[in-house]
C-alpha cells in the first residue's frame, strides 16, 4: 500500500508540473529538476526495496531543496511506515495544509489511511504539568530506539508514541524526579498531572542575638533561634533583623539537610533613647565588668542598649562568672537582680589581707602595753631613789654647814661630820681626810642618774602609751570585707589554729 500511494504521488507530481518536459514512459516526471528530482526518484526506488529509512533520508533533502508541499505525503508516509507516528502525523498534517486542495482531495482516502494507520497503531503521552524547567523522557520498555526526550514548553505538549509499555521520567527544577512504567494503547491519551513533590532542604538560622526576625526570600518564618526550616533547594536570601541592630543579608544555595546560616548582627552606631533598653545590676560589686550579647556595657545603666531579650555577663577577678537572660524594654531602666559568688582565691586573700592588718595591729599594740607596763613598774623605783639619794644629799649640806659654823676645821669637820652620818645608815661615814667636795659631787651625780632613770621610765610609759593607740587604731581600720554587699567591717573573731608546733592565733 506504501508502494503504491508514493508511486501514486509521483504521478500528481507530474501532473502539476506545467513545465515538466517528456519523459520516456518508463521514467514519468516528478515535477521537480535538479538535485531534488535526483533525491526524489531515489526515495522512490528505496522504497520500492523497502528501505524506509534510507528513502525517508532522500525524500527530507528533496523537500527542503525544493520545498515542494507535494514531497510532504512522502514524508509522512515513511515515518508512519518507520513507525515514527508523531513526526508522520505532523507531516501529514503539514502536507493537507499546504499541498493544492484539488491533491489533496484527490488523494483523500490515502491521507485518511495513514491517519487511521496512526491511530489504531499509537497513543499519546501527556504530561499536564506547569512547572519551570520541565523535562520529559520517555523510553520503551522492552525495546531499543523508541526513546523521547522534551523539554520546557515542549514536555507539556502531548507526545505520540506507538503501542507498548513505557518507561516515563519526569524532572524540574526544585523538585523530586519522578519515574513510572505505564501502558499506552492505541488511540489513548495517558495523561499524568500528579503534582511533583518539591525538593526541598533544611536550614537552621541562628544568631548571636536571640528573637531576631528572620525572612526567606522576603517571606516572615520565624524568629531566632530557628531551626530546620524547610526550603525549596536553589538559591536563597536570608535577612535577619532586630531593632537596635544593622540588617543581616546573605544569599545562601540551600540543598540537603543540616544547612545552617550564623547571623552575626552588629549594634546601631546609635539607638535613640526613646527606642533604647537600658540595664543596671541591683548591687554595686567592685571590680566587675558587665557585657550584652558579648558587648561590653556599663553595669549602671548609663549606656543605651537594643531593646528584648539578651544574654547579660558577669565576671570579675574576684567572682565566679555568671551569665543571665534578661529583657530589656525600650524607654527604661531594668534593673537586674544578681548574686555573684566570690572564687576561693579572692576570700583566701582579703582573709590573709585582714589576718595580717589585725596580726600587725596587735603587735604594735602589744609591744606598747610592754613598754607601758615596763615603764610603770621601773618609773616609781627610779623616783623613790632620785628622791631618797636627793634628801641624803640634802642631809649631808646641812651637817657639813653645822659643822662649818661651829669653827671645826680639816679634821675636826670630819670628825664632826661622821657623827653626822652615823645617824644615817644608807649614807656610808666619810673617810677621813676625804675632801668634802668629793663627797659632795658624789651625792650630786648619783642624784643626777636617779632623776634621769626616772625621766626614761616615764618616756617608756609614753611610748607605750602610744603603741597601744597606734595598735588600737590598725586593728579598728582592717580593711572591710568587700566581697560582701554592701561592703561590711572586718568582725574581730581571735581563732586557735593547730599547727606543727603547737596552737597559733589567728584573728
Amino acid at each position: 500500500m506504501i508502494r503504491r500511494t508514493i508511486l501514486s504521488v509521483a504521478l500528481v507530481l507530474a501532473g502539476s508540473d506545467a513545465l515538466a518536459q517528456r519523459r520516456p514512459r518508463s521514467q514519468p516526471s516528478t515535477g521537480l529538476t535538479g538535485e531534488a528530482d535526483e533525491r526524489f526518484r531515489r526515495g522512490i526506488q528505496l522504497a520500492g526495496e523497502n528501505n524506509y529509512q534510507a528513502a525517508l533520508v532522500e525524500f527530507r533533502r528533496a523537500y527542503e531543496v525544493s520545498r515542494n508541499a507535494l514531497i510532504l505525503f512522502n514524508v509522512g508516509a515513511m515515518e508512519v511506515e518507520l513507525n515514527h507516528f508523531a513526526e508522520g502525523l505532523d507531516a501529514l498534517q503539514e502536507y493537507e495544509r499546504s499541498a493544492p486542495s484539488t491533491v489533496v482531495q484527490a488523494r483523500r482516502a490515502q491521507i485518511d489511511a495513514l491517519l487511521e494507520r496512526v491511530r489504531t497503531r499509537s497513543g499519546t503521552i501527556t504530561v499536564a504539568l506547569a512547572v519551570e524547567g520541565l523535562r520529559v523522557q520517555i523510553e520503551a520498555v522492552g525495546s531499543s530506539g523508541t526513546r523521547f526526550v522534551r523539554e520546557g514548553a515542549a514536555a507539556q505538549a502531548s507526545i505520540r508514541v506507538p503501542i507498548g509499555r513505557y518507561r516515563i521520567a519526569i524532572s524540574a527544577n526544585g523538585f523530586r524526579p519522578r519515574e513510572v512504567e505505564q501502558d499506552v494503547a492505541s488511540n489513548s491519551d495517558l495523561r499524568i498531572d500528579r503534582a511533583l513533590d518539591p525538593m526541598v532542604a533544611t536550614l537552621s538560622i541562628r544568631s548571636n542575638v536571640e528573637a531576631a526576625e528572620v525572612k526567606i526570600d522576603g517571606r516572615l518564618v520565624g524568629t531566632t533561634p530557628l531551626a530546620s526550616q524547610q526550603v525549596p533547594e536553589g538559591a536563597h536570601r536570608i535577612e535577619v533583623s532586630r531593632a537596635g541592630y544593622t540588617l543581616f543579608a546573605t544569599s545562601v544555595t540551600a540543598q540537603g539537610e543540616n544547612g545552617v546560616v550564623e547571623a552575626n548582627l552588629q549594634w546601631a552606631p546609635s539607638i535613640p533613647a526613646a527606642e533604647a533598653g537600658r540595664m543596671a545590676l541591683d548591687r554595686e560589686y567592685q571590680g566587675v565588668e558587665c557585657s550584652i550579647d558579648g558587648q561590653r556595657v556599663s553595669c549602671d545603666g548609663t549606656d543605651n542598649v537594643p531593646p528584648g531579650p539578651h544574654m547579660l555577663r558577669v565576671t570579675g577577678r574576684d567572682y565566679v562568672p555568671v551569665e543571665q537572660r534578661v529583657r530589656l524594654d525600650a524607654g527604661r531602666l531594668t534593673r537586674v537582680e544578681l548574686a555573684l559568688t566570690p572564687t576561693g582565691d579572692a576570700i583566701r586573700e582579703q582573709q590573709e589581707r585582714q589576718s595580717a592588718h589585725r596580726r600587725t595591729g596587735f603587735i604594735i599594740g602589744g609591744v606598747g602595753l610592754a613598754m607601758a607596763i615596763g615603764g610603770g613598774v621601773w618609773f616609781p623605783l627610779a623616783f623613790s631613789s632620785y628622791q631618797r639619794v636627793d634628801d641624803d644629799n640634802a642631809q649631808f649640806n646641812m651637817a657639813v654647814g653645822d659643822c662649818m659654823r661651829a669653827g671645826q676645821r680639816d679634821m675636826l669637820l670630819a670628825l664632826c661630820v661622821n657623827r653626822v652620818f652615823e645617824m644615817m645608815d644608807e649614807i656610808g661615814p666619810l673617810e677621813p681626810g676625804e675632801p668634802i667636795a668629793q663627797q659632795l659631787n658624789f651625792y650630786r651625780a648619783e642624784s643626777d642618774g636617779h632623776l634621769a632613770q626616772a625621766i626614761a621610765a616615764g618616756s617608756l610609759i609614753g611610748v607605750g602609751v602610744i603603741g597601744m593607740v597606734v595598735g588600737g587604731v590598725i586593728i579598728g581600720t582592717a580593711p572591710p570585707d568587700r566581697l560582701s554587699n554592701p561592703p561590711r567591717r572586718a568582725r574581730l573573731a581571735p581563732q586557735f589554729l593547730p599547727t606543727l608546733n603547737g596552737f597559733g592565733l589567728r584573728f
